[in-house]
């Protein structure tokens, strides 16, 4: 899977757009802390280790024209990966 380093300064500010946007006040986001917003969904390990699950999520983003999704490591490394390049 090919992903794209996003510059370090860009990553600052993606990040505090998502806290912003998703309503993150604490360290971890959603699942692990609740949020006021009702239109987030998010996948456990377990569900997208699943092939046909990953390739219906997949699909589900194409089909809502998403290309592409920027993934936030909690070591601070922030990447883009093409969503037809997807794996768990």
């Amino acid at each position: 899977m090919q992903k794209e380093i996003i510059p370090e300064e860009v990553s600052i500010n993606l990040r505090k757009d998502m806290e912003r946007i998703w309503d993150i006040r604490k360290p971890y986001w959603y699942p692990l802390f609740d949020c006021s917003r009702e239109d987030l969904i998010a996948f456990n390990s377990e569900y997208i280790e699943s092939e046909e699950k990953l390739n219906d999520i997949i699909t589900l983003l194409k089909q809502h024209g998403v290309e592409q999704v920027t993934e936030f490591l909690e070591t601070g490394q922030t990447y883009n990966i093409q969503v037809s390049n997807l794996y768990p």
